[in-house]
């Protein structure tokens, strides 16, 4: 498993697709494209049509999973997986087990458990793991209860998947910083 993280529009995607594609080519396995974003709105179409674009002719198949990532566990085995992005699954299992209710810190430590479990399931299965996700807690602003409690749950998320990865990438302004595990070459 291997977790690339960053703020927003720090080139965390590109970086996870070429870390896909290098697996693919290595592993000479077939590519997976998770994607956890909802289709609801104006802003979340033109952001899927980006990636879509991003994503032309480096071979990806296509999976939409806004909730649950091990009901694909048969369709990925063997595969390299790229889950993108964490920040979005988190939001949607979240809006779907709570709704507008703000969580504590009991049902975060749960919640979270619950969503490593998925990922460990797909990483079990893939040939190998790509997750993307952000950076939380960075940039200083107070926000509402349900907003915090969705931080503290996607922070609790990071924190599980990168001790569980063999690889955590840093992306800050399309540049790499290994924390965890193996340096990369990266074009």
């Amino acid at each position: 498993m291997i977790l690339i993280y960053g703020s927003a529009s720090s080139g965390k995607s590109l970086v996870a697709e070429k870390v896909a594609v290098d697996a693919g080519k290595r592993l000479k396995a077939e590519l997976i494209y998770m994607a956890t974003m909802e289709n609801s709105s104006d802003e979340a179409k033109l952001r899927i049509e980006h990636h879509s674009k991003m994503r032309e002719g480096k071979g990806f198949s296509l999976i939409e999973e806004m909730y649950n990532p091990a009901e694909h566990v048969d369709t990925i085995k063997d595969r390299i997986v790229l889950i993108e992005c964490m920040s979005n699954l988190v939001g949607n299992v979240l809006f779907k087990e709570f709704g507008d209710n703000p969580i504590d810190d009991a049902q975060i430590k749960l919640l979270s458990k619950k969503i490593v479990d998925e990922i460990t399931l797909v990483s079990d299965m893939a040939a190998e793991t790509v997750i993307v996700s952000n950076d939380v807690f960075s940039d200083g602003i107070k926000y509402d209860n349900w907003t915090v409690g969705y931080l503290k749950l996607l922070a609790s998320v990071n924190i599980k998947l990168a001790e569980k990865s063999s690889n955590v990438i840093q992306v800050v302004n399309g540049c790499l910083d290994i924390i965890k595990g193996d340096k990369f070459e990266y074009n």
